[in-house]
């Protein structure tokens, strides 16, 4: 039982995602915070801050410390 959770935790190592480099990933970030733009409120849970700091540790970790993506102004006329 233990070899095989070994083995599924050598595969999530091993994913795509958290061999990106952590400036890739901070340009990914900012790219989709700008494109949902000012609708996408902060006091959201499911805005794209959040939702980016429950993927993994590593993205977490890369959000957490990416003021881009949680500063914002919003005005409304």
């Amino acid at each position: 039982m233990q070899a095989l959770a070994n083995q599924a935790n050598a595969k999530k190592i091993l994913t795509p995602s958290r061999r990106l480099p952590s400036e890739m990933l901070i340009a990914i970030f900012t790219w989709c915070r700008a494109f949902n733009g000012p609708r996408d409120s902060l006091l959201d849970p499911h805005a794209v801050p959040w939702t980016l700091t429950h993927i993994c540790r590593k993205w977490r970790e890369v959000a957490i410390t990416t003021p881009e993506i949680w500063s914002s102004i919003r005005l409304n006329f």
